[in-house]
C-alpha cells in the first residue's frame, strides 16, 4: 500500500489526507509504548479505583506534612535547602508508618475491652 520516495513512505491515500504539497509527520516517544500500555492500565475500571485510593492516600499525607510536619510554610530559603526540608518531612513520616507497622505486626492479637473501637486510644507500656 505504501512506497518508498526520497526516504519516505509515501501511502496510495496521501492526495486524499495531506493537502496539497504538504506531507504530515507522526512523532512517537521513544517509550510511546509504555505510555500507551499506562494508559489502558488506568483507563480500566480496577485501574481507576486503584488511582482514586492513590489520590486519596496522596492527598492525606500530603495533609499530614502541613498540619503536623512544618510544610505549610519552609524554614528556609533557596529550591535546595527546601528540598531538603522536603526529604527530612518525608523521612520523618515513613519513619513513623513504618514503626506503626512493626508495633501492629508484634502486638498479639489481644480482644480489646473497648468492643473494638479504633478511636480509642492505645495504651503503651514499658514494662
Amino acid at each position: 500500500m505504501s512506497t518508498q520516495q526520497k526516504g519516505r513512505l509515501i501511502c496510495s491515500l496521501n492526495k486524499r489526507c495531506v493537502p496539497r504539497g504538504k506531507y504530515r509527520r507522526v512523532t512517537r516517544l521513544v517509550d510511546q509504548r509504555l505510555v500507551e500500555e499506562a494508559r489502558k492500565r488506568t483507563g480500566s475500571p480496577v485501574g481507576r479505583e486503584l488511582m482514586r485510593q492513590r489520590k486519596t492516600r496522596i492527598e492525606g499525607i500530603f495533609a499530614l506534612g502541613k498540619e503536623l510536619h512544618g510544610l505549610r510554610r519552609t524554614r528556609l530559603r533557596g529550591k535546595w535547602k527546601v528540598q531538603i526540608q522536603l526529604w527530612l518531612t518525608a523521612t520523618v513520616i515513613n519513619l513513623k508508618r513504618a514503626v506503626k507497622e512493626i508495633r501492629n505486626r508484634l502486638a498479639p492479637a489481644e480482644p480489646s475491652g473497648d468492643g473494638g473501637n479504633p478511636s480509642s486510644p492505645a495504651v503503651i507500656s514499658a514494662t
